[in-house]
Order: C-alpha cells, then sequence, then structure tokens
C-alpha cells in the first residue's frame, strides 16, 4: 500500500488508555502527557484520544461536550460514543475523551477491589476503533497514530480496515509486556477480527488472543522505553514469555528512553527546601525531614538509602552486608517487610508528593531493576539519590558503574540479589566516607541530560522513520 508523504509538521494522534492529569493509574499517564507535551513543544501537532471514566470530571478540565455522537463500528455492534473536547493542561495539545457507558458508568479506569473488568477486551477494541472514527470524522487524519500497551494493540489492524489510502503510520510503544492483553478466542467476532487471524503468526498466543501481540506484528514501529531493554526484551526473562515474538520483530524493535524534567528539586514547593546540582545543600534539610518521616534518627552522618520492590529476605542481605556501616534504609512497601529498630523502616508507598520528598532526602536510591523503564531511578537521579541496581532495563543507559580512579561513573552497580544489592550499597557506603567524592558523584548523576526534549527528538526520528516505510 502506499504511504503518506512525508511532512515536515507532523501530526501524531496519541491513543491511550490514560493520560495526567486527567486520568491515571501509574507512570503510563504521566508517561505519555509529558511526551505529547515535549512533542507539541517541538512543532508536533499532537491530538489524544483516551476514555472518559466516571471519575473524570469534565468540568474540572474545561472540557466541552460535543453535540453530535459517533457512531463506532465494532464487530457486529455499533456504539454512539459522545466526545468531551479540550486541550491538555498546560499545552495546546487537543484531547477527546470518549464518553460511553463502558467507561462513564464505573469509577475505576481497569477494574476495581483488585479484580480486572470482566469486558476490558471489549472495552479498549471500543477505544482503538473509536480513535480512527476520531480521525476520519472530527480531528482529521494525522500522519502517525501512537498507540500504547496492550489496551491499544488493535489500532493496527483498525487503521487499515477504517481509513482510506494513503494509510497513516501505526507506532506502538509496549511500556509493560507482562500485560498482555488475552483474551478468549470467542471474542474475536465481537472484537471485529477475523478468524484467519487466529494463528501464531497474527493473535494467537497460548490458545488465546493476545491484544499486545496485535500492536507487535502490525505496527509499523514498536518502541519500548530503553535502547538496552530493545535488546533484552528478546530473550528471557525480560521478555515476560513473549521474547520469541520480539525476536521476530527485532528490526521494529526500537529503545527510547524517557524523560525526566517534570521532576525539579530546585522548584518543588513540598520539599522541606529546594536545591539543585549546582547548590545541594538544602539536601540536609530534605534528608533530616526524611528521617523524620521514617521514624529514623536524624543523623546527618548516616547515609540514607530509599528503595522500594524489596522483599524481606533480600532486605536481610542488604543489611548484613552493611555490616557496622552508618547506612539507614527507608523501605516503600508493604508494612509486612523487615524493619529494624533505628537502622531500617517500611512505610506504604503513598503519592508522588509522598516520594519526591523521600527522594530529595536520599543519599542513595537502592533499585532492584523490575521496572524496565526505570523511572523511579530517573527521579532519583534528578533528586540527587544515586542510584544501585542492576543493569536491566532502562538502568543499563543510564547507570554507569563509578569508577574510583577517574571518579566517573553515574552509580553502582550490582547483580538483583540480595548479596549483589548489598555489595552495591557498601560500594557506595564507602565513598560516602570519602570527603567530597560523593558529592562530586552525586552532581554528575544530578547532571545527567534527562529531558523530554530529547526523548520527544528521538521519538520524531522514529515517526519519520515509520511513515517513510509505513505499509510500502
Amino acid at each position: 500500500m502506499p504511504a503518506r508523504a512525508f511532512k515536515n509538521d507532523l501530526s501524531v494522534l496519541q491513543v491511550v488508555s490514560e493520560i495526567a492529569p486527567l486520568s491515571q493509574t501509574g507512570g503510563l499517564g504521566t508517561v505519555t502527557a509529558q511526551l505529547c507535551r515535549a512533542l507539541a513543544a517541538a512543532g508536533t501537532k499532537v491530538t489524544v484520544v483516551s476514555p472518559r471514566y466516571g471519575s473524570v470530571d469534565p468540568a474540572r478540565f474545561s472540557l466541552a461536550r460535543r453535540l453530535t455522537k459517533l457512531q463506532v463500528p465494532l464487530g457486529p455492534l455499533t456504539y454512539a460514543v459522545e466526545l468531551y473536547e479540550g486541550t491538555l493542561p498546560g499545552s495546546n495539545v487537543r484531547v477527546y475523551l470518549l464518553d460511553h457507558p463502558l467507561y462513564s458508568s464505573r469509577q475505576g479506569l481497569y477494574g476495581e477491589g483488585g479484580q480486572d473488568y470482566p469486558d476490558n477486551a471489549d472495552r479498549f477494541a471500543l477505544l482503538a476503533r473509536a480513535a480512527v472514527e476520531v480521525a476520519r470524522e472530527v480531528a482529521g487524519i494525522p500522519d502517525v497514530f501512537h498507540a500504547h500497551d496492550w489496551m491499544a494493540g488493535l489500532l493496527p489492524l483498525y487503521v487499515e480496515e477504517g481509513l482510506p489510502e494513503p494509510l497513516p503510520a501505526v507506532v506502538y510503544t509496549v511500556h509493560d509486556p507482562a500485560q498482555k492483553g488475552l483474551v478468549g478466542r470467542e471474542a474475536m467476532p465481537r472484537l471485529g477480527l477475523a478468524p484467519a487471524l487466529f494463528t501464531p503468526e497474527a493473535l494467537e498466543f497460548y490458545g488465546q488472543v493476545s491484544l499486545l501481540k496485535a500492536g507487535v506484528v502490525y505496527a509499523d514501529r514498536v518502541l519500548v522505553p530503553s535502547p538496552a531493554y530493545a535488546r533484552q526484551i528478546c530473550a528471557p526473562p525480560q521478555g515476560r514469555g513473549l521474547e520469541g515474538l520480539f525476536g521476530w520483530q527485532r528490526e521494529k524493535l526500537v529503545g527510547v528512553l524517557h524523560g525526566f524534567d517534570h521532576w525539579d528539586p530546585s522548584r518543588d514547593r513540598q520539599l522541606s527546601e529546594t536545591f539543585s546540582a549546582e547548590d545541594a545543600s538544602g539536601k540536609g534539610a530534605c534528608k533530616a525531614a526524611a528521617q523524620e518521616a521514617f521514624g529514623l534518627p536524624v543523623r546527618p552522618d548516616a547515609m540514607l538509602v530509599a528503595t522500594a520492590a524489596l522483599d524481606a529476605a533480600r532486605l536481610s542481605e542488604v543489611v548484613a552486608a552493611l555490616g557496622e556501616l552508618p547506612v539507614q534504609l527507608a523501605v516503600l512497601g508493604s508494612e509486612a517487610a523487615l524493619e529494624v529498630p533505628e537502622r531500617v523502616a517500611v512505610r506504604p508507598s503513598g503519592d508522588e508528593a509522598t516520594l519526591r520528598r523521600l527522594l530529595a532526602g536520599a543519599d542513595v536510591w537502592l533499585d532492584a531493576g523490575v521496572e524496565p523503564a526505570g523511572v523511579m531511578a530517573l527521579g532519583a537521579m534528578r533528586y540527587g539519590a544515586v542510584p544501585v541496581g542492576p543493569p536491566t532495563g532502562a538502568l543499563e543507559d543510564v547507570l554507569v558503574d563509578y569508577d574510583p580512579r577517574t571518579a566517573t561513573g553515574t552509580g553502582f552497580r550490582a547483580s538483583a540479589d540480595g548479596a549483589g544489592l548489598g555489595h552495591g550499597v557498601v560500594r557506595a557506603a564507602l565513598l560516602w566516607r570519602t570527603e567530597g567524592r560523593f558529592e562530586r558523584l552525586r552532581r554528575n548523576v544530578m547532571g545527567q541530560p534527562l529531558g523530554w526534549a530529547r526523548c520527544a527528538a528521538r521519538t520524531l526520528e522514529v515517526y519519520r522513520d515509520a511513515l517513510r516505510g509505513a505499509r510500502g
């Protein structure tokens, strides 16, 4: 099929299940919002299509309801969908929220009470199919569609079905390969999927249909959240059972590291004192506040380590490795995790402001390496907490092991087991005791180029490459 001609001023339609601050359950909403803002700042025309859940108040965000409903064909049915229109706060990004009882009659995004909604495949197939109709009837057909995670995995198929040639390119981001979007074969007619697609080369995954697989197979380019992860995802354990699929589609995989300049310790009003890479003196007050919040002794001479996603067994090994070194651990997680009086304290994760206050006070961020995008590590670096962790996912890209001979690096690499992580913290603690050297490392960590403008520029390169080769 012929591709659309390349234009310098790209138009992009983002299809995503959540976008902050309108809707959010975790990092996906934040990442997509920041990417959209950065793309718009680079001159791209950006439009977002996302659901209007029952928890979203359109009036709060000055969203206006369009008078005419959108008629969305999906399988044997046609859904009448209302649209709320406005802009993403703090930007000129156009937003269309889909108002239908499948979304608006429920307070949750994906489920309630710890259980997913049983019809999530239908709900998010409607999101992907409606996005095509929004483009065709309201917003204009973009140069590029950008779909996110399994919730928009069917978009490439619906674009080919619902739009005239020349077709736009479709770029698909896999944020979390563990969530495969599985549904039974019997759902295919409801989702408008031809029986011929139920093959290992198309949508079939161990006897079920994988909506994530649909995006990987049929998109023109597939993004993952780091260059290193684009290699790692093609093998276990990072492929989460899909390593064969990613290896097969390796030529389409592109890793783009997220940005992280939307948190700024020099302007964060939630902190006891602000600070920067050039003047980190305010970090001492932040450290005292974090120690108080976790019930730890306020000791400026103790190195404060913040961590999450560590079980009690690995925490025990970390503590054992520390011996008598003056190190305290502030753990975000379950109250059932290990606690050691005056040394290890555990608190629930809390909100984003709580996390920022902890990172602002921490000297070290101990990362288990389980999150491909390394978002927590990026935030820690932004707030002057030196990362310690295994080179998995984005950590391989941003964590350069400290070299004591040249005093260079951005942290301490360590194996993911408890003993390895403990050894990494010991290395950090020994440097902490060397006057001036830890502070130089901290300045280097805070000075790393983690801006969203860099991420947007690389993403635009992927869009242009996808557009040149789309269906061509």
